[in-house]
């Protein structure tokens, strides 16, 4: 009967050796699901606070002085030409 039980025992471990290859796998490739998840949730992230931030959400920031003085002057040009056709 010990010879027997042993047999089993045997069998049974060869049996469940076949699938350990098979289960580490299967556990490797939720791994390097893991990281891959974790990468593109960073990703996401990082492109989310790019379309807050790069669309007014964020903290202003201010315009060249150049570009604010010639954008005066075309102004009054423009409102100096109005009012000349308007005379």
């Amino acid at each position: 009967m010990n010879s027997d039980f042993k047999k089993s025992n045997v069998q049974f471990i060869r049996h469940a050796c076949q699938y350990i290859p098979i289960i580490t796998l299967f556990l490797h490739s939720v791994y390097y699901l893991n990281i891959f998840g974790i990468l593109m949730f960073s990703l996401f992230l990082y492109y989310l606070i790019l379309l807050l931030f790069g669309f007014g959400f964020g903290p202003r920031v201010p315009i060249n002085r150049f570009v604010q003085k010639r954008a005066k002057k075309k102004k009054l040009q423009n409102q100096s030409l109005k009012s000349q056709t308007m005379k």
